[in-house]
């Protein structure tokens, strides 16, 4: 019996936590893809879990209607040598979501630009 272990390569620094952690390219955890339907519709929130940190990457805010009211970040984006990338707050920081076209519902929303925490 052959055993295939799970290989991968670092790319460089992905994000960083406001202590200092950093998230290796590769390592961050996989994009929150949508609402949880087993809510029903109703207002919750969906974390996206960094296992390889133990911690919340990521989380979203869904209103009524499954609808993305707000995305808080608990990293900040860098460049591959762990320099943040400008036009980030800080972690944590928040991304409103705006509806593309408000008089048409079914044309989607888009992640606004990155905010401080009220």
């Amino acid at each position: 019996m052959t055993r295939k272990l799970a290989c991968f390569v670092l790319q460089g620094i992905h994000a960083g936590y406001a202590d200092g952690t950093f998230v290796y390219g590769g390592q961050q955890p996989a994009r929150i893809v949508g609402p949880d339907l087993a809510a029903g519709g109703v207002p919750h929130s969906v974390i996206r879990w960094d296992p390889v940190n133990g911690r919340v990457y990521q989380a979203r805010e869904f209103g009524m209607g499954n609808q993305p009211l707000r995305d808080i970040d608990f990293t900040n984006p860098t460049y591959p040598n762990g320099t943040m990338r400008a036009g980030h707050p800080g972690p944590p920081h928040q991304h409103r979501w705006f509806a593309v076209d408000p008089s048409n519902p079914g044309a989607g929303f888009r992640r606004g630009r990155a905010e401080v925490l009220p």
